[in-house]
């Protein structure tokens, strides 16, 4: 795959994701795709769970007080909103900015076969006052439930 189609493949990811388009998302993975969340030990294998797990992710990061605006760049990105208080089961509180960085992985068939999400998951928990150890407890438990 030459360097300018990688570009749009990516691009195309980011616009989907930035129009929480889930379909449009999955058009730009491989059928065994993953999704994975390294601060909170998140992994989704194959279509159906990474559908899932933007599902998710999309469910607790909009709505009503507590939504998420994202800037990106091609491979960091900006979450401003207050979703980590939801995943730890708190009320939508305290703002937060995310800085991420996204890891696409090999490319095959002129699709992506997964992607990997850093942050830095102790400034996320001082930035919306929750307990590092409560942040983990629920990506454990929240794990649990999707196994």
């Amino acid at each position: 795959m030459e360097n300018g189609e990688m570009l749009r493949l990516f691009e195309s990811h980011r616009e989907a994701e930035a129009a929480r388009d889930i379909d449009a998302i999955l058009e730009t993975f491989t059928d065994d795709c993953f999704l994975e969340t390294m601060p909170l030990g998140l992994r989704a294998e194959g279509r159906e769970a990474v559908r899932a797990a933007y599902e998710q992710q999309f469910s607790r990061s909009g709505g009503r007080g507590h939504g998420v605006r994202r800037r990106r760049r091609r491979r960091l990105g900006n979450a401003q909103g207050n979703e980590p208080r939801r995943l730890a089961g708190g009320a939508a509180g305290r703002g937060i900015v995310r800085r991420a960085v996204r890891q696409r992985r090999a490319l095959r068939a002129g699709l992506m076969a997964g992607e990997r999400i850093y942050f830095d998951l102790a400034t996320l928990c001082e930035q919306a006052r929750i307990p590092l150890e409560s942040m983990r407890a629920a990506a454990a438990a929240f794990a649990a439930l999707r196994r």
